[in-house]
Formats: C-alpha cells, sequence, structure tokens
C-alpha cells in the first residue's frame, strides 16, 4: 500500500522508471525489450487519471499481449478480474 496523498507521485514514479528502463534497454540494443517498455509505459497514468481509463488499459494490454506473446496471460487475467469496490 502506498500512504494516502501519495498514489499520485507512485504513478509518477513508475512511468519515470518505465521511461528510463526504455531508453536503457535502446541503448543496449534490446529493440524488443524497448518496445514493451514503451508500450507499458502509459499504464501508470491511465490509473492516475480521474476518468475511467479502463476500456484504454485493457486495449493497452492485448496490444502488448499481439505484439509480445508472452504477455499474453497478463491482459487475460486483467480482463477476467472481478471488479471490487470499496
Amino acid at each position: 500500500m502506498i500512504g494516502p496523498g501519495k498514489e499520485q507521485a507512485a504513478l509518477q514514479a513508475l512511468h519515470e522508471i518505465f521511461i528510463r528502463a526504455r531508453w536503457i534497454a535502446y541503448e543496449s540494443g534490446s529493440k524488443e525489450l524497448g518496445d514493451l517498455f514503451d508500450a507499458a509505459e502509459l499504464l501508470p497514468k491511465m490509473i492516475a487519471e480521474p476518468t475511467d481509463q479502463t476500456e484504454n488499459f485493457a486495449a493497452t494490454l492485448d496490444d502488448i499481449a499481439e505484439r509480445f506473446p508472452g504477455c499474453v496471460g497478463i491482459a487475460e487475467r486483467f480482463s477476467q478480474q472481478a471488479v471490487t469496490v470499496g
């Protein structure tokens, strides 16, 4: 758990880490890994949005799964997860 009031900062930190990891991957010659980080970098921003980004989040996961077959289970688990409120 992230303490109250720090959620946005935590998600921004994740976003920045993805950007840095993408850069490191591309610089080291790993285009595939760089492309994966590139695709994933917006996920934390979607979580932080005040408007419902569930469809965009799921679509991004589906795109990642299509481009990176090892990630198929991630998109499937997200889609199958029951919605809980509260």
